[in-house]
């Protein structure tokens, strides 16, 4: 290309960047200061949650805390004498040196009934029909929690049981904290002011409103709330719910809508925060409009050299077709990503994802090719230990990384390895994916084999084992209930003994068909041992584990072997996880519990007892 033509080119490119700058720079302006406003409304939010979530947590160690203490069993115990027992003073001190301010406190006995109410003198009144949740409490002791509307106001409520020295169940322990106090935490932390609205659908059940005060039918919640605040809200009218998303800007202040689930996830009420726009940080935009003006600057001045390397473009042309036909010439999937996505794959790797005619197709269906990678231990994710996973393999490149890809319903594994580009003016990555399907599902057929029993079919020790491990750590991580099944066939020694070996072999193959069909897809039944199983119920309590134990126990008398004079009984442990205890003492407990029910007697089901029952 002639002189001449580049510097014609080069004017007619300019001009129109020029002219449009200056209408550029004023709307990018608009659209990050919009973003900057959406960011810290996003983070003033999650901090609203996290304000949210202190407040249920406080709630909750109070109310456990409380159900501790001796004055709630002296309250709650039926035989003990009549005693002037109340947490008045615990209350005073709470006010006086907590934010535990206008909490009230409810003891409720077994059977429903509100023997003492910290917020007035009325008592002995049965609860079971205005609150039906407490018959599940009581039925299941648990730590209980949940935010509500009530005749006062919007609160935490979180239910404690009671026990006396013997372990049985005396009651209930509720701890009501208001949750207007939450506004005051947030004007200390960040300075914004709150106003809380309960929807007006509990306009008619706040029949003794704490603070008095509404907006149209929606309840002030907080005594703090200012009146200027209150009254924009009340001209607002129904804008204020429907009218923006995130935030609206009301002259030099900035209103943020957050809207307040309850457990159920059901919207309950809206925590409104005022800000001054003095107060929110802009230095962001700032900073990148100065980048944006650099970067128009910078873009003229190379709209010049990529005219200049437009030839070596053309010259590189040739090279890379001739590249091109190395790549799509190897066996091995090949392709070139960054975060945002893939650039550019070979041949194989269409061969591969055939439904897709091209790597555009495939990329219109997913976001990037970790999309269609399967979740399996061992596998990389999309993300890996909070990396992205293509950084991930790039900073271990000492691992060997593999991929689990479902086609057609099959399973394919690959190896992934990972390298960047030199030489290349974006940050790319070039990736190969190799082939190791065959190994792989060899590898994992010998690892069902040596983790099943042979003989029923069922899983082994080992098996066991590995699941218990890993079911008692999610029982940890996420509070919830684990119970364990240990079961052992009565006199089984004598089968063998009388009717040989093989006949035991078929008394417990019968055994496990009997069983397995009884069990919840999440059960699993494993052989611990000889005549020995045991049962792993995930989500399962204590007294919903006796009862499968008592079915199978029932199912597995009434087990004919055809014309064969067999007859078989089994005795069973049953027992749930309990806060505190490691694996080996929780497995201690259950075969505590089989023991005892061999020495009362065989064929029955005894539940493990706790520590210091």
């Amino acid at each position: 290309m002639k002189k001449k033509q580049y510097i014609l080119i080069f004017f007619i490119a300019i001009v129109p960047v020029l002219l449009g700058g200056q209408w550029w720079y004023q709307a990018a302006k608009v659209e990050l200061e919009h973003n900057a406003l959406l960011a810290h409304e996003k983070k003033l939010s999650s901090d609203i949650i996290a304000i949210i979530s202190d407040g249920f947590d406080a709630a909750t160690i109070l109310a456990i805390t409380l159900s501790a203490h001796p004055k709630a069993s002296e309250i709650l115990c039926k035989t003990c004498p009549p005693t002037e027992s109340s947490f008045s003073h615990l209350l005073t001190q709470l006010n006086l040196h907590t934010y535990f301010k206008e909490t009230w406190i409810q003891l409720i006995d077994v059977h429903g009934v509100s023997l003492w109410r910290s917020w007035t003198d009325k008592k002995n009144d049965s609860l079971l029909e205005v609150r039906p949740e407490l018959v599940e409490i009581l039925a299941s002791p648990r730590v209980s929690n949940s935010l509500s509307v009530g005749k006062f106001t919007m609160s935490f409520k979180s239910s404690a049981p009671v026990f006396d020295a013997q372990g049985d169940l005396q009651g209930v322990l509720e701890v009501v904290s208001p949750f207007g106090r939450l506004t005051k935490r947030l004007h200390q932390t960040h300075g914004v002011d709150s106003v809380i609205l309960v929807d007006q659908k509990y306009r008619t059940g706040l029949t003794k409103a704490v603070t008095g005060q509404f907006i149209e039918d929606f309840y002030v919640v907080n005594s703090d709330a200012l009146a200027s605040q209150q009254v924009l809200l009340a001209e607002m009218g129904s804008a204020a719910f429907t009218g923006f998303e995130e935030y609206m800007i009301q002259g030099t202040n900035v209103i943020g809508r957050h809207v307040i689930y309850d457990t159920h996830y059901q919207a309950i009420g809206y925590w409104f925060t005022f800000e001054s726009l003095e107060n929110i940080d802009f230095s962001e935009v700032e900073r990148v409009l100065e980048q944006y003006l650099y970067g128009l600057t910078l873009f003229t001045i190379l709209v010049l050299m990529l005219l200049v390397l437009y030839n070596q473009k053309v010259k590189s042309e040739c090279r890379q077709r001739y590249n091109r036909q190395i790549i799509d010439s190897a066996s091995e999937i090949i392709f070139v990503a960054t975060h945002d996505g893939i650039v550019d794959v070979n041949q194989h790797f269409l061969n591969f994802f055939s439904e897709y005619e091209s790597l555009e197709e495939f990329l219109n269906e997913q976001d990037h090719i970790s999309s269609v990678f399967e979740e399996e231990e061992g596998c990389l994710q999309e993300s890996v230990n909070g990396l992205f996973w293509l950084d991930y393999v790039l900073q271990h490149p000492e691992i060997v990384h593999k991929v689990k890809i479902k086609k057609q319903e099959q399973p394919y594994y690959f190896t992934v390895q990972a390298k960047m580009m030199q030489g290349v003016h974006d940050a790319l990555c070039n990736v190969l994916l190799q082939d190791i399907t065959e190994q792989e599902l060899y590898k994992q057929q010998l690892e069902r084999i040596s983790q099943t029993d042979p003989l029923t079919g069922v899983g082994n020790r080992l098996f066991f084992t590995e699941n218990f491990t890993k079911e008692f750590q999610r029982a940890l991580r996420y509070h919830s209930n684990l119970s364990l099944v240990m079961l052992d066939i009565d006199f089984f020694k004598k089968v063998n003994d009388t009717y040989g070996h093989d006949v035991g072999d078929q008394v417990l193959i019968t055994l496990v068909k009997e069983i397995q069909p009884s069990l919840r897809e999440t059960d699993l039944l494993c052989r611990f041992g000889g005549e020995e199983f045991m049962i792993i119920l995930p989500e399962t309590g204590e007294i919903e584990a006796q009862i499968i134990a008592e079915r199978l126990r029932v199912a597995v008398e009434a087990l004919s072997f055809g014309e064969s004079p067999i007859h078989i009984t089994v005795s069973f442990g049953v027992g749930q996880m309990v806060e505190g205890e490691s694996e080996k003492m929780f497995l201690k407990r259950i075969d505590t519990a089989l023991y005892r029910a061999k020495s009362l007697g065989r064929n029955r089901v005894e539940l493990a007892m706790k520590e210091g029952a």
